[in-house]
């Protein structure tokens, strides 16, 4: 995703406020599948686990790469603007 103006981190910010809900969508999903036999291969989830655990324990949110793009401001974007 490229975050060259406003609009494009209101997207973003759009994205992160839908992510709880759409966690739970896909848990849905994954459990129906698990049910019918049918899963991810195992290399395409083998990091996921520990993704979600760095989400939930950790301390500092800067370190979290969700915020990444607010982090490193654009050209473009004024200070007020993020």
């Amino acid at each position: 995703m490229k975050f060259e103006n406003e609009e494009d981190f209101e997207v973003y910010i759009c994205r992160l406020k839908a992510l709880p809900k759409r966690v739970l969508q896909v848990i849905d999903i994954l459990k129906e599948g698990v049910e019918k036999g049918v899963v991810q291969f195992p290399t395409s989830v083998e990091r996921v686990p520990k993704q979600i655990e760095i989400m939930l324990t950790t301390s500092n949110l800067d370190d979290l790469d969700l915020l990444k793009p607010f982090k490193e401001k654009p050209k473009n974007i004024s200070q007020d603007q993020l």
